[in-house]
């Protein structure tokens, strides 16, 4: 009786055809000591923005300097977007049920078309107008209104 396989035996794999191409992969990490970002939030409140929150400082510092990289490595500023979401699951009146499977998450973005608006106190700004937007809504209506 001759034997049948479902799967094809290892020894009949071929391995004839193009080798797949080598990626360098390279991981940094990066470390902001708490009372850096402290220093750079109390910087900001004395500027124009009351109370910055963390996600506010770090993203607006990571933002600037990624511009700011790519602006010196194609030696001219290019139009930005930095997006980010913000959960709404908890913002429904009446609230979701428990047994509510999922996220809950909206868009929500910061525009820069010209290298002055990337400074720090401009893009946290801009965040929290855009965070500011999420307080209004109370329904699925007013996510897609605001869209």
């Amino acid at each position: 009786m001759k034997e049948t396989f479902i799967f094809t035996r290892r020894a009949e794999y071929t391995t004839s055809g193009p080798t797949p191409k080598r990626e360098i992969n390279v991981l940094r990490k990066f470390v902001l000591p708490n009372s850096r970002l402290s220093e750079l939030k109390k910087k900001l409140a004395a500027g124009s923005v009351n109370n910055p929150t963390r996600f506010e400082v770090l993203t607006s510092l990571l933002y600037k300097t990624l511009v700011a990289a790519a602006t010196a490595r194609s030696g001219c500023f290019k139009p930005s977007y930095l997006m980010f979401t913000g959960d709404v699951r908890d913002r429904f009146v009446p609230k979701l049920p428990q047994s509510t499977v999922g996220n809950l998450l909206k868009v929500m973005m910061v525009k820069s078309m010209h290298e002055s608006e990337t400074s720090l106190s401009s893009v946290t700004s801009e965040i929290r107008k855009e965070k500011q937007l999420l307080d209004g809504i109370q329904s699925m209506q007013d996510i897609l209104l605001k869209a």
